[in-house]
């Protein structure tokens, strides 16, 4: 199995079912407007006083990240309350090595029931798929999630746990930066959030990426750890994508300056999301507090 390319990190040390609970717990916490209550290896979710199911959705491409929370959520959460996605792209002319019967394969030795999503390109027929690599990532990322959000209406499901973790969050600031976003963007992803569209009922749904402050090679060693396969899609080596051409750099910059460990991107990046969260939390202040006068 490839192991693929990960920055330099303190702990490398597998996650631990314990260690999964305190992540899981922190993702839940930061649902807006919903308070999670985990009791012993049952969770229970308080929505306007009303239980909801414990039911989960993972999203699951094959790699490392997501399928060491496939096993992770499995044996805390129960295999019975969790039910994988995953997405076929259908963009094998494009690059993107998928093989969706083998990640399928992969989640039924974790225990998990899961189901194969192949996106619809309405357009891909008359040829109106931009042929620009960042576009087809943005053109993909907006499918998917709405591939994602239809499939936990079908299954009943309010909350999607994906496997991002804390490269990717660095990634994301490191791009957002050449971008020139503000504070909101440069604090790069969320714990807990709705869907990324607008459309009726996408707020009723929530995504939680627990594992955001895990370093990759953690999510390697835990399936290592616990035996789980996990396949490597090519198109993260293509450098013509910009966020794996901002990876490779940063790569090539701890080779340089073994000094700058992952911890201390993580520290940089934390400080733009403490002054998102403050603005954030001020701005709601004043917004109740001219609403109610």
């Amino acid at each position: 199995m490839t192991i693929g390319k990960c920055l330099i990190s303190q702990n490398c040390s597998p996650l631990t079912i314990s260690d999964f609970k305190h992540l899981f717990n922190a993702a839940m916490n930061k649902i807006p407007n919903k308070r999670g209550i985990l009791v012993d290896h049952e969770f229970v979710f308080i929505v306007l006083g009303e239980a909801m199911q414990k039911k989960v959705a993972i999203a699951v491409s094959g790699g490392s990240d997501s399928m060491a929370l496939a096993s992770l959520a499995s044996e805390f959460l129960g295999p019975q309350n969790v039910v994988g996605m995953i997405v076929d792209h259908q963009l094998q002319n494009y690059g993107v090595s998928e093989d969706p019967n083998k990640v399928q394969d992969n989640l039924v030795k974790v225990g998990i029931r899961s189901r194969i999503l192949k996106l619809s390109w309405s357009d891909q027929a008359s040829g109106n798929i931009s042929l620009i690599p960042g576009k087809i990532m943005q053109q993909s990322r907006d499918n998917r999630y709405r591939a994602l959000f239809d499939a936990c209406e079908n299954e009943g499901v309010s909350f999607l746990l994906t496997g991002h973790n804390l490269e990717d969050d660095i990634i994301t600031m490191f791009h957002r930066i050449s971008r020139m976003s503000g504070i909101d963007g440069l604090a790069g992803m969320k714990l807990a959030t709705t869907f990324p569209f607008a459309s009726y009922g996408s707020d009723s749904k929530y995504i939680l990426r627990p594992l955001l402050t895990v370093p990759k090679r953690r999510l390697v060693n835990t399936c290592v750890d616990r035996g789980v396969s996990w396949t490597h899609d090519q198109s993260n080596d293509d450098l013509s994508f910009r966020r794996n051409e901002c990876l490779n750099a940063l790569i090539q910059l701890q080779s340089e300056n073994p000094s700058i460990e992952t911890e201390l991107l993580a520290k940089f990046l934390g400080s733009f999301k403490k002054h998102r969260s403050y603005i954030h939390e001020k701005g709601n202040f004043l917004f109740f507090k001219l609403w109610l006068t």
